[in-house]
């Protein structure tokens, strides 16, 4: 399975002695994550610079503080 590695760790700290609240939430419903994911997608290189995206997720960011509703299109 392609997130192996990520479900095992999960399930290593979900066995620890640790208050854990686990929330599943689609990437659609994440504005930053689906528009990293979208981008990550369409990429032609494995690597990105961070401070290209800074400007666009920062204002996401703030966006979501503000509790603006992500609606897709």
């Amino acid at each position: 399975h392609p997130y192996g590695s990520i479900l095992n760790n999960t399930k290593q700290y979900m066995c620890r002695n640790w208050n854990l609240t686990f929330n599943h939430i689609l990437r659609e419903g994440i504005q930053c994550a689906d528009w990293l994911s979208k981008k990550g997608s369409s990429s032609t290189t494995s690597w990105f610079k961070w401070e290209l995206y800074l400007p666009p997720l920062i204002s996401m960011l703030e966006a979501d503080m503000r509790g603006v509703v992500f609606t897709i299109v």
